[in-house]
């Protein structure tokens, strides 16, 4: 939804996005074993109830698990060719474009990525614009190694604006990279609702009436239980979007405009996601987040701030106030302006 958004933006700014085409390839062997350890560390201190060597879905594993997330992509957002590695992006000429932006969300989180300087445009050889809007490093503090820190801090100095997303991303381009970056808005929340609300009008998913729906990335027994308590504690049944990750058969991830269906008619919504909160926010849906160290709590506690509703973090207490979103949408719409002001001042400086 990021790249969607990203390039709707764009597209109202009167230029014309294309977004480079590549397909994620299987974990690095550094970052499976980075994992390991941090799963036993939070299995022993009672944080993570999942196995402890998890299954790693492979390149044909991600072929049916993004079945409707690539019919999405392909019907929505417009695509260069296709490269099957970073040898083949190096090789392309990248003349043909004016501008190149990088962003949002973890694209400069080292351990989620298999080419790192990738997203600081290292393939791009000749004079050109470059970009980050609400890039995001997805950790309180940076994880490079210090080669790559320098190399990414030679990269970063031929940008010509740095925006990030949290406030710890700007510490850390201040810190690590001499960089003074600007925190602006996730690129989902430069759209209107009414955008989102169009796709989802494209669902055909039947939801009930009224409900709850649980989008949680990594369920544990007490998230579990916390679910069962608001579905008594509200009369209302549970919808689990993300069912399809239960048992070992590999299946499709739902599609983004069951998704958004789901949200935008929900009656509450539970989550460990930073998107799941954006766009409880944006339908103006009662919510609450679920801390989860494992995926790291930063990105919402940012977002969360902004809009001064902290309190919708919760670990196990039931939540018991609504959320006056009257003021929230005030706050939404001239945060939006000032973002949107800034990115067009730049894209046409």
């Amino acid at each position: 939804m990021q790249a969607y958004a990203m390039q709707y933006v764009i597209k109202q700014l009167g230029h014309e996005p294309y977004t480079y085409y590549t397909k994620v390839v299987e974990e690095k062997r550094i970052n499976k074993a980075k994992q390991v350890i941090k799963n036993c560390l939070l299995k022993l201190i009672g944080k993570y109830n999942g196995p402890v060597i998890p299954h790693w879905p492979t390149n044909e594993d991600y072929e049916i698990i993004d079945t409707y997330t690539n019919q999405f992509v392909f019907d929505n957002i417009a695509l260069t060719p296709y490269f099957s590695s970073i040898k083949e992006l190096e090789r392309y000429d990248h003349r043909c474009f004016e501008a190149f932006i990088v962003g949002s969300d973890q694209v400069w989180r080292e351990e989620f990525s298999l080419n790192i300087p990738t997203y600081y445009f290292d393939f791009v050889k000749h004079p050109a614009k470059k970009i980050s809007y609400a890039a995001s490093f997805g950790v309180s503090k940076i994880d490079y190694p210090k080669s790559l820190i320098n190399k990414c801090k030679r990269l970063i100095r031929d940008f010509s604006f740095v925006s990030v997303r949290e406030k710890e991303g700007v510490t850390i381009c201040r810190e690590n990279f001499g960089v003074d970056a600007v925190q602006v808005l996730d690129p989902t929340m430069l759209v209107d609702d009414k955008q989102y609300s169009s796709l989802a009008d494209k669902s055909t998913k039947k939801y009930p009436d009224k409900y709850i729906i649980t989008y949680i990335l990594d369920e544990t027994n007490k998230s579990t239980e916390f679910v069962a308590k608001l579905s008594k504690q509200l009369d209302l049944p549970v919808v689990n979007i993300l069912s399809y990750k239960k048992g070992k058969k590999v299946t499709p991830y739902p599609s983004i405009y069951d998704i958004l269906k789901g949200f935008r008619d929900a009656d509450f919504i539970v989550t460990d996601s930073f998107h799941a909160s954006v766009f409880s926010i944006l339908f103006n849906r009662q919510f609450c987040v679920l801390k989860n160290p494992y995926r790291g709590i930063s990105r919402i506690t940012t977002l969360l701030n902004t809009f001064c509703i902290s309190d919708r973090i919760v670990d196990d207490t039931l939540p018991t106030n609504q959320i006056d979103f009257y003021n929230i949408n005030k706050m939404l719409i001239g945060k939006r302006t000032d973002s949107l002001s800034l990115f067009n001042k730049v894209l046409n400086e």
